[in-house]
């Protein structure tokens, strides 16, 4: 028997394989891969921990990248890219168990158009979700899957496969418009129903006065001379850091609530970072949304954005247009036929207060 030695590239191409994503152009380090990845990693260990899946990539992954590490940030952005995007699902927490758990979303599906349908879901121990024959058809953009049918068979087909349809207002699950002052002032009124915070555990709050072009760089602990009603996070004996919103004085927490506020189901961020765009917009600086014209694809144009937005923000712009790989100069972006970007533009500015900076450019 003769043994020969892989090397870093033998292997990546055998994990791209595995993925069904030999044919498809990407290496191993694109966002498709790595969301392939982590999904695969989540057939076999759910229901489990976000930090499980990541845990279990980068032991694979990180041997076959030994010139740069993985960042773990970026992974971790991509369990909630696809925990919004529903391949996973975090279910409300019970007195039996203790931090997030992530389960498998049922396989289906999400008609965008005629014949364009948006898939969803993970099957168990990495089966695939279209089988072997639709399998090559799957179009991978970011953390989404899509495949385009013959509209008249389509729903056949898919039901065939098990993979059943969801209303598109449903998946979306979009709440009330308001605006943006009457948001705050009831946000305002919950919190001060709110209970006293007492001790809160290492608390770092999102600081308003600071730039909308880094959103990382918002975040900050509490300072002596903090003032005032703030987004922020605080850590939990188990599972990930708490969304809450906090009062304080003089550098000390006085009223605490915590997100998600009225459906246990939905991210805490979610509430959390629609309450960010009300604050910002009082204060006179929305956040902002660019639309680029695209010139290798004509009649299209990407909205970029600097900040992120909420899970059915997302969810909208996946059935519009679709998520682009590689965005530049922005934290995430969409390509959206030129048709939609005034209903898009109206859907932002409506929902989240936010203001359109159209550029000269394009890409």
């Amino acid at each position: 028997m003769t043994v020969s030695v892989a090397t870093a590239a033998d292997c990546a191409d055998v994990a791209l394989a595995g993925l069904d994503l030999d044919q498809t152009g990407f290496d191993l380090w694109t966002p498709e891969a790595l969301a392939a990845s982590l999904r695969r990693a989540a057939s076999f260990l759910c229901p489990t921990t976000p930090r499980r899946i990541v845990d279990a990539v980068m032991e694979v992954l990180q041997p076959l990248r030994l010139e740069s590490p993985l960042d773990r940030e970026d992974l971790n952005d991509m369990i909630e890219a696809i925990v919004s995007a529903g391949d996973l699902i975090e279910l409300p927490p019970d007195p039996d168990r203790r931090g997030r758990m992530l389960y498998l979303g049922p396989p289906s599906y999400v008609e965008k158009s005629r014949g364009h349908y948006l898939l969803l879901g993970i099957r168990p121990f990495g089966v695939p979700l279209l089988g072997s024959e639709l399998a090559p058809a799957i179009r991978y953009e970011r953390q989404t899957r899509s495949v385009d049918l013959d509209p008249a068979s389509a729903a056949a087909d898919l039901r065939s496969l098990g993979v059943h349809p969801i209303a598109r207002a449903r998946w979306v699950g979009r709440p009330s418009p308001a605006v943006a002052v009457d948001f705050l002032m009831m946000m305002k009124a919950r919190l001060d129903a709110g209970h006293a915070a007492g001790s809160v555990a290492s608390l770092t709050i999102l600081d308003p006065t600071t730039s909308l072009r880094f959103y990382r760089k918002r975040w900050r602990p509490v300072r002596p001379e903090d003032t005032g009603d703030f987004v922020a996070r605080r850590s939990q004996e188990h599972g990930a850091d708490l969304w809450s919103y906090v009062r304080i004085a003089n550098g000390t927490p006085t009223r605490l609530i915590d997100f998600p506020l009225e459906d246990s189901s939905v991210p805490g961020r979610d509430d959390a970072w629609r309450l960010q765009a009300a604050i910002d917009a009082d204060r006179g600086c929305p956040h902002l949304f660019a639309l680029v014209p695209s010139r290798q694809q004509p009649g299209n144009t990407y909205v970029d954005f600097l900040t992120p937005v909420p899970t059915w923000v997302e969810r909208y712009l996946e059935l519009v247009g679709r998520a682009v790989s590689a965005p530049r100069n922005s934290l995430f972006s969409y390509l959206v036929p030129d048709s939609a970007t005034s209903d898009v533009s109206q859907f932002l500015k409506e929902m989240l207060w936010m203001r359109a900076a159209r550029t000269g450019g394009t890409k």
